[in-house]
């Protein structure tokens, strides 16, 4: 509630007995009527009742019946009071321009490493109902684990109840815990753990579609609900008694099922297990709503929301057009989806989420709104809201997309985000999810040390993909049957060489990939040169005050070199990041790039290979094949 200061008649409280207005002074007290007031000029100054209120009339008055010498008195006192003010005034402004900028306040999630965990394959306590499963448990077990690296902020996979024919993003009951995970009570013992050690708990939050096993869907088909058939997007086949459009499924085929008990057709843009809700009807809207108060309401910390453009399909149900530049690849590229994603009101639906989250959120909870959007990059902007209004920030997949791993492309994605940024937004990396092979696997390791110097170095929040920060690899053998083919990047943690890679007494539920006897925790928190250090010195070092803000430029640095200036906003504190992308050594000559200071030398705070930490000065800097450095200006 803010606070408002009386300023005129219309600011006075009303009287609740006789609805009168109440003046300044009677809002404060009242002079009772016996009261005696011993000086006649105090009495002019208060209104009296019997001459209408005219107090400042007879004031004026008296004081008309003064001198000429009182009244030329009263001229230079006024003149003096108003050459004071204008003083102070001035005073101020040239304060204000002269003194040193101050930081910004920033939230805790932008100062945070956000660590995703995919559940079933983090840790498995075994407490669970099936075995070879990670598990709420066995996440807990771990927290120290991740305390120690800087992490902040978990988010988690899917873990509500679900059939789990796409890992849990196909939900049956969004208020229940996936048995396979553990119990509700399991979750708020999670939840409190990771309070207690000052991080923070961000769930995955899937409001595209529900199992086709969630109620509601049930009572549709089963029971032939109308209210229930309209959470979803039902039409009739087509006039050759085909699907009612062209629309694709991103999994491949057709976008829509047929129920004959209905003898009609049910979108759904993912599996046909996965029936996309009607955000049309807003009975849905409060339902979903309803769900994420819930959550609030235990304590969570924010939400990851999945899938975000297709919240929302074309009214008329138009058929897509196809797409010149169809490579043949990927079927669902075929046709050009303008129909299906990003359509008018999907802005409105997340705006009313956010203001859905932002009543929980206050300066000492800060609750983070984050959106999964693979779109163009200026799709992708519009989805921090014109007043920033939707989400803290859309998931920056750049990196991700990056096809070609040099020093060039890196740079032209990086320069592309930034410059697309609209103005005060806040920005953020990623180098790797679950839907996409790990970043080990698509660069090797070598250079893979050099982009988790990147990624926590570049303005803005990182979010890591648990087991990049040892520097696991993909699956190369994994089975036909039984597997999605992005299960090669959801293998179990790599904590120790014993059996499991330590992650379950139990066969996991997807073979562990073959090099954990060397590529695990243990064997990385015992060498001090390892990725895993690199990676813990790298997170404790985005406390260093230089790059912590959003202050960036890009160096023109040479061919196979990324360079960039980070600092704080009043300029003390400067660092100097330099990636060499090449696999031969480099001399980097730094001198005469614009926006590294001239007067100052640099002292190595970290490099990749956490063996240099000499003074360098502003000119000559030597990189070794695939060496990131991060230079600190000295006082």
């Amino acid at each position: 509630m803010s606070y408002k200061p009386l300023s005129n008649e219309d600011d006075y409280p009303l009287d609740k007995d006789e609805g009168a207005r109440t003046t300044p002074l009677e809002h404060f007290g009242s002079v009772d009527e016996d009261d005696e007031l011993s000086d006649d000029t105090a009495k002019k100054v208060f209104v009296d009742e019997k001459d209408g209120g005219n107090g400042d009339h007879e004031l004026s008055k008296s004081i008309g019946n003064v001198g000429p010498g009182f009244r030329i008195a009263r001229y230079i006192l006024t003149a003096m009071i108003f050459l004071t003010v204008a003083g102070l005034i001035t005073g101020s402004i040239v304060l204000i321009i002269t003194s040193p900028s101050c930081s910004p306040k920033l939230n805790w999630w932008q100062t945070s490493v956000i660590y995703q965990v995919y559940p079933q394959s983090f840790q498995d306590s075994g407490s669970g109902n099936t075995s070879g499963y990670g598990d709420l448990n066995g996440i807990r077990s771990r927290l120290d684990y991740l305390k120690d690296l800087g992490v902040e902020a978990i988010w988690l996979n899917p873990i509500y109840a679900s059939p789990m024919v796409d890992n849990g993003y196909d939900v049956s009951d969004y208020r229940a815990i996936n048995p396979r995970y553990g119990t509700m009570g399991d979750f708020h013992n999670l939840l409190s753990a990771v309070h207690q050690k000052n991080m923070r708990l961000l769930l995955d939050f899937v409001p595209n579609h529900t199992s086709d096993q969630h109620k509601w869907f049930q009572m549709c088909v089963a029971n032939n609900s109308q209210h229930f058939c309209d959470y979803y997007v039902w039409r009739d086949s087509d006039s050759f008694g085909g699907p009612p459009n062209n629309w694709l499924s991103i999994f491949g085929g057709s976008a829509w099922t047929y129920v004959e008990a209905k003898d009609q057709y049910y979108l759904h843009q993912f599996y046909p297990e996965q029936p996309d809700l009607n955000y049309r009807n807003k009975n849905v809207k409060e339902e979903i709503k309803n769900i994420l108060e819930y959550w609030l309401d235990m304590g969570i910390d924010g939400f990851r929301v999945d899938a975000v453009p297709f919240l929302l399909e074309d009214k008329e149900f138009r058929n897509e057009s196809t797409n010149p530049d169809y490579n043949g690849t990927n079927p669902f590229d075929e046709l050009i989806h303008n129909y299906t994603q990003n359509v008018l009101g999907v802005h409105a639906i997340v705006q009313e989420w956010r203001e859905t989250v932002d009543c929980y959120s206050d300066s000492d909870d800060e609750k983070v709104f984050i959106g999964e959007v693979y779109s163009s990059v200026d799709t992708v902007m519009e989805y921090y809201g014109t007043k920033k209004d939707e989400f803290d920030f859309p998931f920056n997949f750049i990196l991700i997309d990056t096809e070609a791993w040099n020093a060039t492309a890196v740079r032209e994605a990086i320069k592309e985000w930034w410059g697309a940024l609209p103005k005060d937004a806040w920005s953020n990396w990623v180098l790797g999810n679950h839907d996409n092979p790990r970043i080990g696997t698509r660069v090797g390791l070598n250079l893979a040390r050099a982009l988790n110097m990147l990624l926590l170095t570049l303005p803005g929040t990182a979010t890591s993909y648990y087991g990049d920060e040892i520097g696991m690899t993909n699956l190369e053998d994994l089975p036909v049957d039984g597997y999605d083919e992005r299960d090669a990047e959801r293998t179990p943690m790599q904590w120790n060489a014993e059996e499991n890679a330590g992650f379950s007494n139990s066969t996991p539920w997807v073979p562990v990939v073959a090099n954990y006897t060397t590529v695990n925790v243990e064997v990385q928190t015992n060498n001090n040169q390892s990725m895993l250090e690199l990676y813990r010195m790298l997170v404790h070092l985005r406390k260093n005050e230089a790059l912590k803000y959003a202050r960036f430029n890009l160096l023109n640095t040479s061919e196979n070199v990324i360079g960039y200036r980070r600092d704080k906003p009043d300029a003390d504190n400067v660092a100097i990041v330099l990636i060499n992308f090449a696999n031969f050594a480099i001399t980097e000559d730094i001198s005469a790039l614009e926006h590294v200071p001239k007067e100052r030398k640099f002292r190595i705070a970290v490099s990749t290979w956490l063996n240099r930490t000499e003074i360098v000065d502003n000119a000559a800097v030597e990189l070794g094949p695939f060496e990131g450095v991060v230079l600190l200006a000295t006082l």
